[in-house]
């Protein structure tokens, strides 16, 4: 919004500028001698009043009353200037009285300027060519100044309209109450008292004041050196504008951006597809706010003493040569015969600034600063249209013109939006010495400080100690001071707090400095930050569902990539639909101490990345998430569920129904996933995820089920659950999983070749270098080398226990067990163990199984018990973004829990066995030792067989009763 106050600000200064042009000369240089002048001087009007044409350069003095005087350009006979007073007195040689002057001043383009007071005085000074050289002079009391902004073949082609009172919008006022002076040898004007201007477009005024106005000028190059109000003022816009744009992403902008195109009327077609544009990234970092300060005031403000450079060869390089040349202060308005120049300022306004933006009664948006400096440019596109709205030209009357039945600029004559700027100390206006290459005629900086900056619009709130804007590259910053941050809010409740704030449209990216917050009460922006944002239930996608709010923070910064994604929204005014690009935040990168915090979900790291996708609904600040990268001591946690990690990476996408899920996660750095009675820990964890159908919605919605569908873990393997206790520790676990999230098959390798994996389940353990278990074919395999371990009721020699016993098997080439054909065979030498027996073969043992139900009843589906144990390590991962996520499960009377226990033993190879019994005080009581080709125990039926030739040994320790140790001991013989 700014802009437009200083191109107001400033053709007010240069209407001022007309009350010293009257005196100077209007002449260019002079033209090549093939040109012939012409020699007409223009008509003359019927007056009782002596009336004298003159050329330039001619004009007399001699007193007089009520004289009129025409001056002519000597070279197209055009009138330049009219002048008229009641009263014409010389009262000295160099001093010059009027009263009641009237001055009119013929731009080139036709434009014509009105000056009258009640009275004013000049110095004058003769030159060698016996020419009036005006030095200095004032004008006194209702002073007013008048510019009629119309050409003059505008005038010519609409008669009707030619007088002033006829076209009133194009005029613009300005009344100084008391009195201007002007010192053309100083290039000075000052004025006294309350200064107005006022147009169709703006009302500016000054507070009165001794110098109330102060102005300098460069008589060289036309241009302004200093300007200032010294008693501060008022400016009021009438035709629109805006404020900063300082909105979060997402957010609805008062004003179109670039991208901006017309669309075909609502009825016409559907909304488009939601494509995103990347806008091209500046290969430079992000400026902070001080360096975007210092690149701002790069140029610095010119010095009033100092002349500008020679615009060309033949131009006069002093002010001394301007004297002999004289030069037009108001040569801007000619847009036709001059090139374009473009001119940088620099505006500051002290003192309480204020500045409001109003639509009708209604005050849409404020800014408050203790000192707001503006640096622009003002080129003839800002000098014709900008904030005064577009002057007629002079050229293509037709086609360029208004006409009677069309007023200049009649839409935005329409317009209710005002702007209004108030302030209570001094303003000043430099030019600044900028290079030619930033001077695009676009540029528009500010630089707004204080205590407490505030800036208030429809999108919510700003408040800092410093507001930098640039128009090019359409960049922001609010930085804060010491204890106040910068904190921004909008008018659904999200706040953003950090020490720096900014926001670069242009190149597509920003950056929040120092420790921050980010707040979003209402849930929308929940993508950012947690996977499991959008949650899988029919409320979260109703229009009154419950929103779960969202918490950031970070202690270091955040870098952020924005994208643009069309939307379609209706002009209010014509009706039409109109297609935007509306700026989404396409990556998110925190840095320090980062904490999500989403109810009972949590997200930390020292680092967390995310990428989004084109936003689906209007308004959100960031959508589905593609890429989620966490680093440095990672937690996330799901209430009593959990998993840490020195780094997480996910995948995402957005299901047919609309939930943000992921299709894969990794995790490095010492990961351990907890969820009640389960963990698996790991130097390096993968998971794989996949959709399955769920069961019907009450509204008939179809849905989906996120089910982990590969579960890679390597490196310091453990897992552990519980109630039926599940323990796998090896170097390598990697597991398939079923639509349903059931196991199908897993993995688990030890480490090099030497390394053993160890796996344990409820009464069985199987360990070795390499185990792999197939749930589908319920067959569990170990290669080479390995140990395996069950309980049973029943020793390998047939006898029946009395209590469970465990069972150790070692062997050395292998083994396979099959739960569909009920056997286990373990090869190589083979030795098997239990308290109380010992069995060993060299080539091979065969067991046969049966199944046993187990006796106590399958806890409740609902319960923890009721998970399968170790199958779904993961499954966390997939409640974090789907809360109606739970695992398959069977009910207890479809699937009784099953367990195996051997019924037959076969040790092939040199089999032997050997069965001690132990006497109560744990002293060896007996021992029998039997060998043979092969041992056979059928357990169901307590029956031993050794087939082919063998031995068996019988040792009894037992100490023979009192009665019977004097009795002489037989010799045994050997059963061999």
């Amino acid at each position: 919004m700014f802009r437009r106050f200083i191109y107001a600000a400033a053709a007010f200064v240069f209407g001022l500028a007309a009350f010293f042009y009257f005196s100077r000369g209007d002449q260019p240089r002079t033209p090549p001698g093939d040109i012939e002048s012409p020699g007409g001087i223009g008509d003359t009007t019927a007056t009782a009043q002596p009336i004298r044409t003159l050329r330039a350069g001619e004009l007399p003095v001699s007193a007089g009353t009520r004289p009129y005087f025409r001056v002519l350009d000597r070279y197209t006979g055009r009138v330049r200037y009219e002048f008229r007073t009641e009263k014409w007195e010389a009262v000295s040689e160099q001093l010059v009285r009027m009263e009641r002057p009237d001055i009119r001043i013929h731009m080139p383009g036709g434009q014509i300027t009105y000056i009258t007071a009640d009275s004013g005085e000049m110095e004058v000074a003769t030159t060698t060519r016996q020419d009036v050289d005006p030095k200095r002079g004032r004008l006194q009391g209702n002073v007013k100044v008048v510019v009629d902004r119309t050409s003059r073949r505008w005038r010519e082609a609409n008669p009707q309209l030619a007088a002033m009172e006829d076209h009133p919008e194009q005029l613009i006022h300005i009344w100084l109450s008391d009195e201007a002076r002007f010192d053309l040898e100083a290039s000075r004007l000052t004025a006294d008292g309350a200064v107005r201007m006022q147009s169709e477009e703006a009302d500016i005024q000054a507070n009165p004041g001794g110098e109330s106005l102060v102005m300098r000028w460069n008589q060289v190059d036309n241009r302004i050196d200093y300007l200032t109000f010294t008693h501060g003022g008022r400016m009021e816009l009438r035709r629109g504008g805006g404020m900063v744009d300082f909105a979060m992403p997402g957010a609805q902008r008062s004003e179109p951006d670039a991208g901006e195109v017309e669309a075909a009327a609502v009825s016409a077609g559907g909304a488009p597809a939601a494509q995103s544009e990347t806008p091209p990234r500046d290969a430079s970092a992000l400026l902070t706010a001080e360096e975007a300060i210092a690149a701002i005031r790069a140029a610095s403000p010119r010095s009033t003493t100092q002349d500008a450079p020679r615009q060309d060869e033949n131009a006069p390089t002093t002010a001394s040569d301007a004297t002999s040349q004289p030069v037009d202060p108001l040569a801007f308005l000619n847009e036709e015969k001059r090139p374009e120049r473009i001119e940088t300022y620099n505006a500051v306004f002290v003192g309480d600034v204020h500045v409001e933006q109003r639509e009708g009664l209604q005050n849409t948006g404020e800014l408050d600063c203790d000192r707001l400096e503006l640096v622009f440019d003002l080129g003839r596109e800002q000098r014709r249209g900008g904030a005064l709205g577009a002057p007629p030209k002079s050229q293509d009357v037709a086609a360029t013109q208004p006409t009677a039945a069309t007023a200049p600029a009649a839409d935005d004559l329409q317009s209710t939006t005002k702007l209004v700027l108030e302030w209570r100390g001094p303003l000043e206006l430099r030019p600044m010495d900028a290079e030619p290459a930033v001077r695009t005629g676009r540029r528009f900086d500010a630089i707004a400080t204080g205590k407490r900056v505030a800036v208030k619009d429809r999108q919510g709130e700003a408040h800092c100690t410093q507001l930098v804007y640039r128009s090019e590259p359409s960049s922001v910053w609010l930085v804060g001071g010491g204890d106040a941050p910068a904190r921004l809010t909008t008018g659904d409740g999200r706040e953003l707090v950090a020490d720096e704030i900014a926001f670069d449209r242009g190149a597509g990216r920003g950056r929040w400095l120092g420790k921050g917050l980010l707040k979003d009460p209402g849930g929308d922006g929940d993508a950012l930050a947690l996977p499991g944002a959008l949650r899988d239930d029919a409320g979260r996608r109703s229009v009154g569902g419950e929103r779960t709010p969202v918490e950031i923070t970070w202690t270091n910064h955040v870098d952020f990539d924005l994208g643009r994604a069309p939307r379609r929204v209706v002009d209010e005014k014509t009706g039409q639909a109109k297609e935007r690009r509306v700026d989404f935040i396409e990556r998110a990168e925190f840095h320090g101490g980062v904490s999500m915090t989403q109810g009972h979900r949590h997200l930390g790291g020292e680092k967390i990345e995310m990428t989004f996708g084109p936003p689906r609904r209007p308004g959100a600040l960031a959508d589905h998430i593609t890429r989620l990268e966490a680093a440095g001591d990672v937690a996330l946690r799901d209430g009593d569920e959990s998993i840490r990690a020195g780094s997480l990476d996910v995948d995402l996408i957005v299901t047919h129904d609309g939930r943000n899920v992921p299709t894969s996660a990794v995790a490095d750095g010492a990961a351990r996933v907890e969820q009640p009675g389960r963990t698996l820990a790991a130097e390096h964890v993968e998971a794989e995820f996949g959709e399955s159908a769920a069961p019907p919605q009450p509204d008939d919605r179809r849905a989906t089920r996120v089910r982990i569908r590969r579960l890679l873990a390597e490196r310091k393997v453990v897992v552990r659950a519980q109630p039926d206790p599940l323990e796998i520790d090896g170097d390598r676990l990697d597991a398939q999983f079923d639509n349903r999230g059931e196991l199908l098959a897993a993995d688990i390798h030890g480490a090099g070749d030497s390394g053993w994996a160890y796996t344990s389940y409820a009464d069985y353990s199987v360990n070795g270098r390499h185990v792999h278990i197939d749930v589908a074919r319920q067959r569990v395999e170990t290669p080479g080398r390995g140990h395996a371990a069950f309980v049973t009721r029943s020793d390998f020699d047939g006898r029946r226990l009395a209590e469970a016993t465990v069972v150790n098997v070692t062997f050395t080439s292998g083994m396979v067990i099959d739960g569909i054909e009920n056997n286990a065979m373990f090869q190589g030498r083979v030795h098997t163990s239990t308290p109380t027996h010992e069995l060993q073969c060299e080539r091979k043992l065969t067991l046969r199984l049966e199944d046993v139900k187990n006796e106590n009843e399958a806890p409740p589906p609902d319960s923890p018990a009721a998970d399968a144990a170790g199958t779904q390590p993961l499954a966390i991962v997939t409640r974090w973004i789907n809360d109606r996520f739970q695992p398959q499960r069977i009910a207890p009377d479809e699937a009784p829990r099953l367990r195996k226990r051997p019924v037959f033993v076969l040790a092939e190879g040199d089999a032997a066995a050997v069965s001690t019994e132990y006497e109560p005080g744990g002293r060896v009581g007996s021992r029998v030792r039997i060998a043979g080709p092969s041992i056979e125990a059928d357990l169901a039926r307590e029956h031993l067989h050794v087939a082919g030739r063998g031995s068996l040994a019988l040792e009894d320790y037992r100490v023979a009763p009192a009665a019977r140790r004097s009795e002489p001991v037989a010799p045994v013989a050997d059963a061999r």
